[in-house]
């Protein structure tokens, strides 16, 4: 088997990227996937708290390419990796779409071995023109994968949708989670970061609207300010401890948000914002979650959910068993490679 070359910027990638390795290190094993520049948090353990939220944060944000095998990841240099590219032990190149990138993949001399890249642009949006980054491995390119999809991408050959997905279970005590899920302490939750201006506004209104409620609601509206950061664990358990969790807009081009992700991970019910963004087997309103278009929409769905709490728990249910089935890093991977060809 050969090796797979991960390649992202050394200050850091955006979550999807981290997922993708995540999946890389799952499938293929640690002694396969070689990262250039070496990550550090593609080496680190489980998030390690020391009771300053800044740090904390930082320390779970990069936990998301945790697999238990991170501490084995080997460091190479770029002879090393030059070595094995003359002896033909690198079959694949992973890299995001930024300028910055397509640098470091000349600074390794990749394109003289003819090694087939696969792009994942699985920003916030997509930082580049598409044809520039198309360019960059011309015959190379065997694959693109985009998270910020738009329709004029839809005739583009071998370029295809990707989404975020879901690798969390290191980030709480999952072991409780159905023991969480029977305890309904809350009627409504919600817990982030104003990242885009619609969140304040619903937000808002549910504060003005459904006060009376025991609601879980915090909305952090200052920018870089770490003082409200709830850890992984808190969040993930009241999040199984609500009747109702709402999704809204993020700061994407396309609205979507890994909230969209969590919640049905967790196996609460979704109450979600209708965004624009193209999905992968996304969750269908009234069989795994529920949508809302305007706030009397979002009124009619919560009277209904709170009334019907067992017809609410088993959309919640079915949103658990798609997000198992659909979501995962794993389920990622393969949806990957049954658009790669199969190599040595």
């Amino acid at each position: 088997m050969g090796k797979t070359l991960f390649i992202s910027e050394r200050c850091g990638s955006d979550w999807s990227l981290d997922l993708i390795f995540a999946g890389l290190v799952r499938k293929f094993g640690h002694e396969n996937i070689i990262d250039f520049p070496q990550q550090n948090r593609h080496r680190e353990g489980k998030p390690i708290h020391v009771g300053d939220h800044e740090k904390d944060y930082g320390s779970e944000r990069r936990a998301l390419c945790y697999t238990g095998k991170n501490i084995y990841v080997q460091k190479h240099s770029e002879s090393q990796i030059l070595e094995l590219f003359k002896a033909g032990e690198i079959d694949r190149i992973f890299i995001d779409e930024r300028e910055v990138s397509y640098s470091i993949y000349c600074s390794l001399r990749a394109v003289l071995f003819n090694v087939p890249v696969v792009v994942v642009a699985g920003h916030d949006k997509f930082w580049n023109s598409v044809a520039t980054t198309r360019a960059y491995y011309g015959k190379n390119l065997e694959a693109m994968f985009i998270d910020d999809w738009q329709t004029q991408y839809d005739s583009l050959p071998n370029t295809h949708l990707i989404n975020l997905s879901t690798n969390f279970d290191h980030l709480w005590n999952h072991d409780n989670r159905e023991s969480l899920l029977a305890d309904k302490r809350y009627d409504i939750f919600f817990m982030g970061y104003n990242s885009d201006p619609r969140r304040n506004e619903v937000i808002s209104y549910i504060t003005k609207r459904w006060w009376y409620l025991n609601n879980h609601i915090l909305l952090e509206t200052r920018d870089s300010v770490f003082s409200q950061f709830v850890r992984h664990d808190e969040y993930f358990s009241k999040m199984a401890q609500s009747k109702i969790c709402i999704n809204l807009a993020g700061a994407s081009t396309c609205g979507r948000a890994l909230r969209y992700y969590e919640i049905p991970y967790v196996g609460s019910y979704m109450l979600s914002q209708e965004f624009p963004a193209k999905l992968l087997h996304p969750y269908e309103d009234g069989v795994h979650c529920g949508y809302f278009k305007d706030f009397r929409d979002l009124d009619s769905k919560i009277y209904h959910a709170l009334d019907n709490p067992k017809w609410r728990e088993s959309i919640a249910a079915e949103g658990h068993r798609h997000s198992q089935m659909w979501h995962t890093v794993d389920a990622r991977m393969e949806y990957i490679y049954s658009y790669l060809k199969e190599r040595r």
